[in-house]
């Protein structure tokens, strides 16, 4: 669904990774747990725009935080490959 709104706003997913479900530092809307994803995304502003009125409509989306870095790093999140390295033991 996000993937739809960033290509019709001339924008791409460059990459995601599902971090998994993790403990919150603190109850949000009494949860204690959510699932953690990272997305790279490289659009224009008026996609993004759009894409955080969309994620704010979403229930399910209880926190979310959009930065501007001024490249991608090539290599997975040091997060991500530990995660990665918790499942395949």
């Amino acid at each position: 669904k996000f993937k739809k709104i960033l290509e019709e706003g001339k924008g791409k997913l460059v990459s995601k990774e599902y971090w998994g479900l993790r403990k919150l530092a603190y109850k949000i809307n009494k949860n204690t747990k959510g699932h953690y994803v990272l997305m790279n995304i490289d659009a224009p502003y008026p996609a993004l725009a759009e894409l955080e009125r969309v994620m704010g409509f979403d229930e399910n989306i209880i926190r979310k935080g959009i930065f501007r870095v001024e490249e991608f790093s090539k290599e997975p999140s040091k997060l991500f490959v530990s995660v990665n390295a918790k499942d395949k033991k």
